[in-house]
């Protein structure tokens, strides 16, 4: 079942109250993320680690472990979203199954997400292919612009679905009318000083020519993602119960 939700057309996000809370309650709370990000990062790591030894090593073998590591996350990775939301909108700290409540909700929500976007580069593909050369680029450049900021306006389903009150994608878009540039600024904050510097690790490792030492550089990289995870569900779970109204978070806790 997804909900509705009306904006708070009285409410104005606070750009860096917003940041500030997200990177602190992450810093506060770090031996909890530890707690539960370790299993699926080992998860994630030992696919990865799979997907290199079947590729025998080398760039093929770093190609699938790139892949499996993408599977990898997307099933796992997601299970600490969920329980780092739980967290921060219900207080809950155990849960003593791989996949916790609100897992499948969250999957759902990532799995529309998912296809809205590859729905919009199929449109944006269609639309440059009878095109110059030169107007293909500039319709990529812009389409691939649009895209990057239009899908975070659905965002605001995910700490919904880890509660298990999951906002339809419509109720997400509506309930940020009026605040999306305030939000869409507290997605950048949040999330990509971390992710440029996942970025980079993965970039150095790459450059090695140990197997070993690039499993080193993934574990480092894999820390940095999760870290960077909780930052940004940090954000969208405060933001939700700030702004999606008693009708869909009156459950959620302080």
């Amino acid at each position: 079942m997804s909900y509705s939700a009306s904006p708070d057309v009285t409410y104005r996000i606070a750009i860096g109250d917003a940041a500030s809370r997200a990177y602190g309650s992450v810093l506060n709370n770090f031996r909890l993320a530890a707690a539960f990000a370790w299993v699926p990062l080992a998860i994630v790591l030992g696919m990865e680690v799979i997907g290199l030894i079947v590729g025998g090593g080398g760039f093929v073998g770093r190609i699938l472990a790139s892949l499996a590591g993408v599977i990898g996350f997307l099933l796992f990775g997601t299970t600490f979203a969920v329980r780092w939301s739980r967290f921060i909108l219900l207080g809950e700290k155990q849960s003593g199954e791989l996949f916790p409540p609100g897992w499948r909700p969250m999957m759902v929500v990532t799995v529309k997400i998912c296809l809205g976007i590859l729905a919009g580069v199929a449109v944006v593909a269609l639309i440059a292919m009878p095109a110059p050369f030169w107007l293909k680029i500039l319709i990529w450049a812009l389409g691939a612009l649009a895209i990057v900021i239009l899908s975070p306006r659905f965002f605001l389903a995910f700490p919904g679905a880890a509660i298990e009150r999951p906002l339809a994608l419509r109720g997400a878009w509506d309930v940020i009318e009026g605040n999306y540039w305030r939000f869409l600024a507290c997605v950048l904050i949040s999330y990509l000083p971390l992710a440029v510097v996942a970025h980079l690790v993965a970039r150095v490792g790459a450059t090695t020519a140990s197997s070993a030492a690039w499993i080193g550089f993934e574990v480092v990289r894999l820390a940095i993602t999760f870290a960077d995870v909780a930052v940004l569900y940090t954000m969208l779970a405060l933001i939700y119960r700030d702004v999606a109204g008693p009708g869909v978070a009156g459950a959620v806790a302080d």
